[in-house]
């Protein structure tokens, strides 16, 4: 291991140790000890609290203290011996670029290819985490729903639940609770909810290591038998041995949707969940209730032992640990305008993120000068980020794509990504404040105090660009013919307003501008709007 990563490492572990080992109360009194003000710490929650005393105790050079304390209130702890360079003041921000190239001194920190499995480097989502843990803990141990968009960490929030260390700083006893994480997305047409329980059983298996429970899971697997009975003998075993089970259930909607599940299925599941110590923890796109394939399954009552947890985006001080904290003992420090350039093009959302630092990050070992930086760091974010935002255009409705078309356009006008009033945008285009809490649900669109914006400048431009020449233009009939409609019976001004207009927009595209129009309140905005945007 490298000094670079090794610094990492005893950093990302001191922050773990203090959120593990000690509780609020007594990280207050620890940070008191060490002549610091713990509300002066920036966070709303202990773990922003933890990771801001070590960063602090870092940058000043005073690791080896917290150290020490730890040790004498927690002498059975394993802390880390720390290298000279963990206890050496972090490097100040440079005030000039230096002329040479520069090396980082350690390997690039932002990943966004897989989710995040060390908890070290898990941020933000305590809500949500306080949320499912008390829902496990009460007398019920109640079931939940991660709802957000694609990308937005459900599959890390779902690993960092698994956690051991997690799980006992939540209070869950690890002794007595299995939690089987269960990836979804192989899910498929030749799937059934036999090979399902097989899965599930020989996970619960392998973490019960021997014993009863253990010898009884081997049984079942071995002769491939899941029937209902079968499955309530199983957990009235795990309830005689005081065991708690929690299903995470990642991509969840691949169940819900496929015809192979029947309402049979989720009425035995539902059983297990109310009769017996099991608890589900699913992650899915949407509401599990809108993905079903059938009337037969949306009404069954599977879906009333949720509660719906939305996993939205970053708030701004999220975003800015995440950034500090993966930066730090890189020996790579991002400028203010590169910060002010990545919060407007990644907005809170931790892929768009995880993508613009893990390329601004590489730019910095490759340039010195910040121009050719930025070009090279754009470019290559703008092409891996290209195929997500036409993922989240194709699965928008007609009426949120144009919801999303208003706000990039207003967005252009005033520059960077502006937050929008509702009832400013309801005027433009009146179906926008049904559109809005959807899109603020699947991390498309920002939301603060009913004020709206596009997350990311990028998704705008992208926007912009597809309505002009794009190609993933959506069929949707009826909203064709309400196009067609609002052509045909628009008075004749209007209609020699927009037609300039249509004559730039992709074909696809046509009769969504035109019954946008129609629908507007005021047509005479709309149409000057779309003149300046589409120029």
């Amino acid at each position: 291991m490298t000094k670079g990563n090794r610094l990492v490492s005893d950093l990302s572990q001191l922050r773990q140790l203090l959120s593990v080992y000690f509780n609020e109360s007594e990280i207050r009194t620890l940070t008191f000890d060490l002549g610091l003000d713990y509300e002066m710490l920036a966070g709303p929650t202990k773990g922003d609290k933890v990771r801001e005393l070590v960063m602090q105790l870092w940058r000043s050079g005073r690791l080896p203290e917290l150290v020490e304390l730890g040790r004498e209130l927690r002498p059975n702890v394993a802390w880390p011996e720390l290298l000279p360079e963990a206890a050496r003041p972090a490097p100040a921000a440079r005030a000039a670029e230096p002329m040479q190239r520069r090396e980082p001194a350690v390997a690039n920190p932002f990943t966004y290819g897989n989710p995040i499995s060390d908890p070290a480097r898990f941020f933000g989502r305590s809500r949500e985490i306080e949320q499912v843990f008390n829902r496990l803990r009460n007398a019920e141990a109640e079931s939940s729903s991660l709802v957000g968009g694609r990308r937005i960490g459900k599959s890390s929030l779902l690993n960092y639940l698994a956690h051991p260390n997690v799980r006992r700083h939540y209070g869950m006893d690890l002794e007595r609770s299995i939690f089987v994480y269960v990836d979804l997305q192989m899910v498929d047409s030749h799937t059934t909810p036999g090979r399902l329980w097989q899965r599930l059983l020989a996970q619960m298996e392998r973490q019960c290591r021997d014993g009863d429970l253990a010898l009884r899971l081997r049984e079942i697997v071995a002769a491939g038998s899941f029937d209902n009975f079968t499955l309530a003998d199983l957990f009235d075993a795990v309830d005689r041995e005081g065991r708690h089970v929690v299903f995470l259930l990642d991509e969840f909607e691949n169940v819900t949707s496929n015809p192979n599940f029947d309402p049979g299925f989720f009425y035995g599941l539902r059983s297990m969940a109310i009769q017996h110590s099991l608890s589900l923890v699913t992650s899915s796109q949407h509401e599990l209730i809108e993905l079903t394939h059938s009337q037969a399954v949306r009404s069954s009552p599977f879906f009333n032992i949720f509660a719906n947890i939305n996993v939205r985006l970053f708030s701004d001080v999220e975003a800015q640990q995440l950034l500090a904290a993966s930066l730090a003992g890189t020996g790579i420090v991002f400028s203010e305008e590169e910060l002010a350039t990545m919060a407007e093009v990644a907005g809170g959302h931790p892929f768009f993120l995880q993508a613009a630092g893990h390329f601004l990050f590489a730019a910095h070992a490759q340039y010195a000068g910040a121009e050719k930086r930025r070009a090279a760091w754009l470019k290559a974010f703008g092409e891996e980020v290209a195929p997500h935002l036409a993922h989240f255009w194709r699965t928008a409705g007609v009426q949120e794509q144009v919801t999303l078309l208003l706000l990039a356009l207003l967005s252009r006008q005033a520059g960077g990504r502006p937050y929008f009033d509702l009832g400013q945008l309801e005027k433009l285009y009146p179906r926008a404040g049904q559109s809005l809490p959807r899109l603020a649900r699947l991390g498309y669109v920002a939301e603060a105090a009913r004020r709206y914006a596009m997350f990311s400048s990028a998704f705008g431009d992208w926007v912009v660009a597809e309505i002009r020449s794009g190609d993933h233009a959506q069929r949707d009939d009826a909203f064709d013919e309400a196009g067609q409609a609002a052509l045909s019976g628009m008075a004749a001004d209007r209609r020699r307003a927009l037609e300039p207009l249509l004559a730039q927009a992709s074909s696809g595209y046509r009769y969504l501008l035109a019954a946008w129009v129609e629908q507007a309140r005021d047509a005479g905005q709309v149409i000057p709007l779309l003149q300046e945007g589409l120029a």
